[in-house]
């Protein structure tokens, strides 16, 4: 909660906000190094995790490592692409806005450019896709 809070934007990196959300590994790919991660607002695929099936595990998602897409994307890199509805924008005075997601009771946040967020209509009650490549949560 506290990282998603943009009153306290001033006293911290704008870049650093964010949110914890707790999972329970649900299965292991020893192939590709990659975990499947449950939470209640899907699953997230993660690289490089030591535990066993079943322990629980606290993830955080940095709100500029998550982008905002109006439709599935198809043929992407990125794998973990969840939907959600928009909560809220907090515009503030840069360049930048803080999207506040609601993943299924999960929440987390994007930040995106005014622009982006313009352009693509964002607002709350908008569903969307959150999508957060599974290197950056490594």
């Amino acid at each position: 909660e506290v990282m998603g809070r943009a009153d306290l934007r001033g006293q911290t990196s704008i870049f650093e906000g964010g949110a914890v959300i707790e999972t329970r590994v649900a299965a292991r790919d020893a192939a590709y190094a990659l975990a499947t991660l449950e939470f209640a607002g899907g699953a997230l695929r993660v690289p490089g995790v030591d535990a066993a099936i079943g322990a629980a595990l606290r993830v955080r998602i940095r709100a500029r490592d998550v982008s905002i897409a109006l439709e599935p994307p198809r043929e992407v890199s990125v794998l973990n692409v969840l939907a959600g509805t928009i909560t809220g924008v907090d515009a503030g005075d840069g360049p930048s806005v803080l999207v506040h997601l609601d993943l299924g009771g999960a929440a987390i946040a994007a930040r995106v450019t005014r622009y982006s967020a313009d352009r693509l209509g964002l607002a709350a009650g908008r569903r969307v896709y959150a999508l957060i490549k599974a290197v950056s949560l490594a």
